[in-house]
């Protein structure tokens, strides 16, 4: 049997079943009191557990253990809903990192023969002088014809070319 029920439940509240009929068991005040305590507890469990993901990892993206022992530490006795929010929610953010990684990585892959090209194109070229986007406007349409990859002047510029070390 499924219940529809959310937090902020009436306290003349029925519960219904998923045909639509008042479930008999759920009409006493006393059990829609422990179900809303229950939802109130599980929405704490995993605004902590996500609270906690945001800060386990530093800036670059790697993990923080100390912080995650510490947050531990201090927020003791730790639920088990807590841990089973935390893992679904780690969940989440690594497949939709890895997803966004492998993403990187097939484009990175298609364009790596171009980008070869035009960064050799680029270390050889006639005119040292001349500026990155000047260069990028030209080799555009070549990466076109050459590779059949269409690909805009300012990628080219800002990611295919080299840095200016300043």
């Amino acid at each position: 049997m499924k219940f529809h029920i959310t937090p902020d439940i009436p306290p003349d509240a029925v519960f219904l079943d998923e045909n639509g009929q008042a479930c008999p068991d759920i009409k006493n005040k006393n059990a829609f009191e422990m179900i809303r305590l229950a939802m109130a507890h599980q929405s704490k469990c995993q605004a902590d557990a996500t609270e906690v993901l945001k800060f386990y990892f530093n800036e670059n993206g790697a993990i923080n253990l100390e912080f995650l022992e510490q947050w531990l530490e201090k927020n003791q006795p730790v639920d088990r809903w807590f841990f089973v929010h935390l893992i679904e929610v780690a969940g989440q953010r690594f497949l939709a990192k890895s997803y966004s990684a492998h993403k990187a990585a097939i484009a990175h892959s298609k364009n790596a023969t171009p980008r070869a090209w035009v960064l050799e194109q680029w270390r050889n070229k006639s005119d040292q002088a001349q500026k990155k986007a000047e260069f990028a406007r030209q080799y555009s349409p070549l990466v076109k014809k050459q590779f059949g990859l269409i690909v805009n002047p300012e990628t080219i510029a800002r990611d295919w070319l080299p840095k200016v070390k300043k």
